[in-house]
């Protein structure tokens, strides 16, 4: 196969190749950059935690010393008061939290009601063509969008009472801890000891906002390593599809090449030279028949193989528009005078 065609079909082979993996890696900047990114991102939050452990650790050390000296200077007081602070600090949260569930079950029943009074309105004005068989497809889509929001409102609603509810038997259940503690305690030991439990209260409330920050710390730290984990399984997986691709490539081409035989140049040079060996034979059998008496004797005759040509004054005759090919060593020293 002459050796062009094989040129071809390896540059048509390696422009596929190319294509594939370009298709296979175009997402390798994006996850190199959200390595860069969330690297950086986590080395960031890393010294930030650091840091935030260090204060939480200096903070707890400042309660305990603080406690300590205030059981110091209350006695066991300190320990029998110390319940019904717990209690009271666990009433204020429960207050905290039905607040915030009164603000969200006032919200949604508000855009309940609001929807309810879309669908109405849109209900009052297909009264009006209640003539019409059927509605057409606008007047369908807006009733059946109004009615699926006041299910969903409805729905949400529902939902935000139930949570308002459980807030409100939490912060009764705690309010009944709260008055069982103060019965069992005293008011007189109580309002001795509050000043000392509220420098703890504000000292535990620095603690816990300290360790909120720990805790959102910790997360966003081991939600940028997964992202970093899942982009570094991705490269491994882009690499090895491109691996395997160019295994592929190279299998199909060794195929290719052991099932197509390769030729010699002699015999590619002698296609290309002589392509209709054939017919130039009949041509010259015609034309050496024809050379006439006076030509013959006037020309030295040299034999060819299978036929006669005339050679005169040393140059060659073209038969039937072809020149034949140039003849080897042997046959020219065969000739009569050579």
């Amino acid at each position: 196969m002459p050796s062009s065609f094989h040129g071809g079909a390896a540059t048509s082979a390696g422009s596929c190749l190319d294509a594939i993996e370009q298709e296979l890696t175009q997402a390798v900047p994006s996850l190199l950059e959200a390595m860069n990114r969330t690297s950086t991102e986590v080395n960031l939050i890393e010294r930030q935690l650091g840091e935030s452990q260090e204060r939480y650790q200096k903070l707890l050390e400042q309660w305990s010393s603080l406690y300590e000296d205030l059981r110091a200077q209350h006695g066991s007081s300190i320990d029998r008061v110390r319940p019904y602070f717990e209690a009271s600090q666990a009433l204020n949260a429960a207050c905290r939290r039905v607040q915030g569930a009164v603000r969200e079950f006032s919200a949604a029943a508000s855009l309940h009601a609001q929807a309810k009074v879309e669908l109405k309105q849109i209900e009052e004005d297909l009264a009006y063509g209640a003539h019409k068989v059927r509605l057409d497809g606008d007047q369908q889509d807006d009733l059946s969008r109004a009615t699926v929001r006041v299910l969903k409102c409805q729905q949400d609603r529902d939902r935000k009472e139930q949570e308002y509810a459980r807030a409100l038997r939490d912060y009764q259940e705690a309010q009944e801890n709260v008055d069982s503690w103060r019965a069992q305690i005293g008011d007189t030991i109580i309002k001795r000891t509050l000043p000392s439990f509220r420098r703890l209260q504000k000292q535990h409330v620095t603690l816990a906002s300290e360790q909120s920050r720990i805790s959102t710390l910790t997360e966003r730290a081991s939600h940028a390593k997964s992202v970093y984990q899942n982009s570094m399984r991705e490269l491994d997986r882009i690499n090895l599809a491109v691996h395997a691709a160019r295994h592929d490539f190279q299998a199909v081409e060794r195929q290719e090449r052991a099932s197509i035989p390769e030729e010699s140049p002699e015999a590619e040079e002698s296609s290309l030279q002589v392509p209709h060996q054939g017919l130039r034979d009949e041509q010259c059998v015609s034309r050496g028949a024809k050379l006439s008496h006076d030509a013959a004797r006037d020309a030295e005759i040299v034999k060819f193989p299978c036929k006669e040509v005339a050679i005169q004054d040393e140059s060659v005759v073209k038969i039937g528009g072809q020149t034949p090919p140039e003849l080897s060593p042997e046959i020219c020293h065969s000739g009569p005078g050579w």
